[in-house]
């Protein structure tokens, strides 16, 4: 039905009729049309829109960077063996021998880090020593057994959890950000979507009223020609103004259809379409019906101030890392080994200590550093310094940003609500005009560039009424998408996510 012309009059019958017959020719199977609703244009979009697909991408290596940082204090299993051959030259009173060492070793142990910096190795290892030669006859082959203990602990740099955990928190952020600008994406994708289906939606219109405007204009002509030239009751004038007033309306149709095919093309390219697909695209909805909006801003919800906020934790946990690299290193170690000796030599003991106790070695370590002027960490803390004061602001003014654009948009939403209703009236009252020169025309108390005049006016009325609803359902989805909630709102009603 077209809204605004009261039904029952030829023109409303004529504009229906149409409709109805452009948006068979545009169903065809030849043209290979393919028919949307807002709720398909997304599911279109969300599966075939490569900016989508590629926040998606940055999502995943978003998460596989936190994996990343916590993979970095994994305890590690480190194992290592070893066998040597030695060969060397002894003088003795029977003159030079050659003896030679046989050996085999091999250690292994856990190492890992703790959330304050230490880091603890524990492990075991054992070898086993034959020695040979004439020299070394009272010599036996020997074995080692050992435990070890090996502790480090960062007093200034490198300590605490500040610097030990700060890569993962910054991944962390970073991947919280990253959520965000996907969340961003994916409400941008739908505005655009959207945007291009309503536009798309408007040049359907357009061309249907103005397709429906040409017939009508024909029709008119051969009735006025067919009478001026059998009845002779029509003057040449008015023959030649329905002439002039098909021309204009051919015109108008052609420049709708070159609108139409641009729209479908914008359309097709939210959806991740090729021309020719794209070209056969068609919206098909009822009108478009504007949603209550809250007066009061949700800018907690936008994704890209959640964005920001999150770039600003990260650009903070960068800060604090990069602060912990311009102090000096102090690191206190701790060594501690028990070793015992076993021995093929049954007349003494097998560890050669008393009790056949295991030996003991400990040592306490303090390692200093100290840069001798100004660093390179320096300078990446100054620079890191003024990144987070550069986000700060950036979150600031974009905040503020947000706050305003939304202020405006409520008040263009508002006042677009107003040109709906307006523009609703005047396309019926024209209408009505139209249709009353019309009958005036047949009782021959008006003249045929009245009627022309008024057939004019209605379809402009009517166009206008389109474009103010496009316009309007437009600036509510900005509203929405600025926002954050326009995702949550095509989940509902007429739109589907």
């Amino acid at each position: 039905m077209v809204r605004g012309m009261p039904p029952g009059t030829r023109l409303h019958r004529a504009v229906t009729c149409l409709g109805a017959v452009v948006a068979l020719h545009l169903t065809a199977p030849s043209a290979r049309a393919e028919e949307l609703t807002p709720a398909r244009a997304l599911q279109l979009a969300a599966a075939q829109n490569p900016d989508l697909r590629a926040s998606l991408a940055e999502l995943h290596a978003a998460e596989a960077s936190v994996r990343s940082a916590e993979g970095a204090r994994v305890p590690v299993l480190f194992a290592s063996g070893s066998a040597g051959y030695t060969e060397r030259s002894v003088a003795s009173a029977d003159g030079l021998t050659y003896p030679d060492d046989k050996s085999l070793a091999a250690e292994a142990g856990f190492r890992f880090l703790t959330d304050i910096g230490t880091t603890v190795e524990v492990g075991a290892g054992a070898g086993h020593s034959i020695p040979s030669g004439s020299a070394q006859a009272a010599a036996t082959p020997s074995s080692t057994g050992s435990v070890f203990l090996n502790v480090r602990q960062p007093l200034l740099r490198g300590a605490g959890t500040d610097a030990v955990l700060g890569s993962r928190r910054q991944a962390e952020s970073s991947l919280a950000a990253t959520r965000a600008t996907q969340a961003q994406s994916a409400s941008q994708v739908a505005r655009d979507a959207l945007l291009a289906f309503w536009e798309l939606w408007y040049a359907d219109r357009s061309f249907a009223l103005q397709e429906g405007a040409r017939s009508l204009a024909i029709r008119q002509y051969e009735e006025a020609k067919q009478r001026q030239e059998q009845l002779g009751t029509t003057a040449r004038i008015d023959v030649l103004r329905l002439e002039a007033e098909l021309r204009s309306v051919e015109a108008s149709l052609e420049q709708a259809r070159v609108s139409r095919r641009s729209a479908a093309l914008g359309l097709g390219q939210q959806l991740g379409m090729g021309e020719a697909r794209a070209s056969a695209l068609v919206a098909r909805a009822p009108d478009p019906k504007l949603a209550a909006v809250a007066s009061a801003p949700a800018l907690a919800a936008a994704p890209e101030l959640r964005a920001l906020a999150a770039q600003v934790e990260t650009a903070r946990d960068r800060a604090a890392v990069a602060q912990d690299g311009t102090l000096p290193r102090l690191d206190l170690g701790l060594n501690a080994t028990a070793t015992s000796l076993f021995t093929d030599d049954l007349a003494g003991n097998t560890t050669g200590l008393p009790s056949d106790r295991p030996a003991f070695v400990g040592m306490v370590t303090l390692d200093f550093e100290l840069p001798l002027g100004d660093s390179q960490a320096d300078a990446e803390a100054e620079r890191a310094a003024h990144d987070l004061e550069a986000t700060r602001a950036r979150f600031a003014s974009r905040e503020l940003a947000l706050a305003t654009e939304q202020a405006k948009l409520r008040t263009e939403l508002e006042a677009a609500t107003t040109l709906v209703s307006a523009a609703a009236d005047s396309a019926r009252l024209q209408a009505e005009l139209a249709e009353a020169e019309r009958a005036s025309l047949e009782l021959g108390t008006t003249t045929t560039s009245e009627v022309v005049r008024a057939q004019q006016s209605a379809r402009q009325a009517e166009l206008a009424r389109v474009r103010a609803l496009v316009d309007a359902k437009n600036t509510e989805i900005r509203l929405l998408h600025g926002r954050g909630t326009l995702l949550a709102e095509a989940g509902s009603g007429e739109i589907a996510p």
